[in-house]
């Protein structure tokens, strides 16, 4: 087991680990599996998590989704890092190409379209990644 977040005396945990991934509990619940190690959030000023799951090792990429206490959201696919500055607004950096380096700058607003800020970007400062090996 792996204690990722305690909120509200609620506990955010990974069991049944292997290669760095493994089955997300809230409490006593199951919410996803093949979810990333080091990649659960609490969300600042907010009851939600945000995690990585279905993970691509071979691509470096997953899907990011919110946790509301009750239901998983998907936000997006092919997601390489991620930082969130409120619940609802996010940054991503989407399709990103090893031997380039780059990828998609995309925002997250809530909705279900993001929104293409800009393209070539290598690293979102702050953000977040799946850890896909110990």
């Amino acid at each position: 087991y792996t204690i990722e977040a305690v909120k509200s005396g609620n506990v955010y945990y990974i069991s049944d680990a292997i290669d760095a991934k493994g089955d997300l509990y809230y409490n006593d619940k199951l919410i996803d599996s093949d979810v990333a190690f080091g990649s659960v959030e609490v969300l600042e000023n907010s009851e939600k998590v945000c995690y990585a799951a279905d993970i691509n090792v071979s691509k470096g990429r997953f899907a990011l989704k919110i946790f509301d206490g009750k239901e998983s959201k998907k936000v997006a696919d092919d997601v390489s890092m991620f930082k969130f500055f409120d619940d609802n607004t996010a940054a991503l950096l989407m399709d990103y190409s090893s031997s380039r380096y780059t990828g998609d700058l995309m925002l997250y607003t809530g909705k279900a379209e993001l929104e293409k800020l800009d393209d070539g970007v290598s690293y979102i400062i702050g953000g977040r990644a799946a850890n896909y090996y110990y």
